[in-house]
Order: C-alpha cells, then structure tokens, then sequence
C-alpha cells in the first residue's frame, strides 16, 4: 500500500497551510495585540471563511494585512482542499477499484 502516502505537493501544501496559519498568528498578534489563541483563531477562522465577527481588526494596518492575507489565504486553502479532496477520492476509487 505505499501508493497511499501522501505526494510530495500535498505535504508541501499542508506545510504551506501550516505556514499561513503561523504567519497570521503572529501578523495579528504584533498588529492588533491580540493574544497568541486569539490570533490563531481569528486566522483560522478568516482562512476557512467562517467569519464569526467576534474579532475584527481595529487597526488600519490590521485592516489592510486582512485584506491581502485573506485573499491569498483563502485562495491557497480552496486549492489545498481540492487537492486533498482528490488525493481521498482517489484512494476510495482504488478501494473500492
């Protein structure tokens, strides 16, 4: 079963997720002042477009980094689900193959 593991773009793209999720903690973090757990969670939860509004950014350069982040984030998380999802329809096509 080694065909099941992973390709190598789809590690790079988990790692890439990972990398956009430590970036807005961190760019939220320093911007808005926001604690560690609330960073990460408005990242995530503007990454997989949720939006609570329960945080919003206040700053104007808050405000500007969200505007950008949220466009290339979204963009790159849509295209790592598609791949993901591929990746799984794949190995339940060969299963049931």
């Amino acid at each position: 079963m080694g065909d099941d593991k992973f390709a190598p773009s789809t590690l790079i793209l988990i790692f890439v997720i990972i990398g956009l999720i430590v970036v807005g903690t961190f760019a939220y973090n320093r911007l808005e002042g926001w604690n560690y757990l609330d960073s990460t969670y408005f990242t995530v939860i503007t990454l997989t477009t949720i939006g609570y509004g329960d945080f919003t950014p206040a700053t104007p350069t808050g405000k500007i980094f969200t505007m950008a982040f949220s466009t290339i984030g979204i963009g790159i998380m849509l295209y790592a689900l598609a791949l993901l999802g591929k990746y799984f329809l794949k190995l339940e096509t060969r299963r049931r193959g």
